[in-house]
């Protein structure tokens, strides 16, 4: 079994607002990154 500590999980939400030519590129760009989703591309962009 795959526990986190406190320091690992997960607690803060973000949310952000895209129109559909933004949405479009940002899907584009996580397939080109070969990542399995929107939300890891993201991450791995901001750090």
């Amino acid at each position: 079994m795959n526990v986190k500590s406190d320091e690992e999980r997960k607690s803060k939400v973000l949310k952000v607002r895209l129109n559909d030519k933004e949405f479009a590129k940002l899907k584009q760009y996580t397939e080109e990154s070969g990542l399995r989703s929107m939300s890891q591309y993201m991450l791995n962009s901001i750090i």
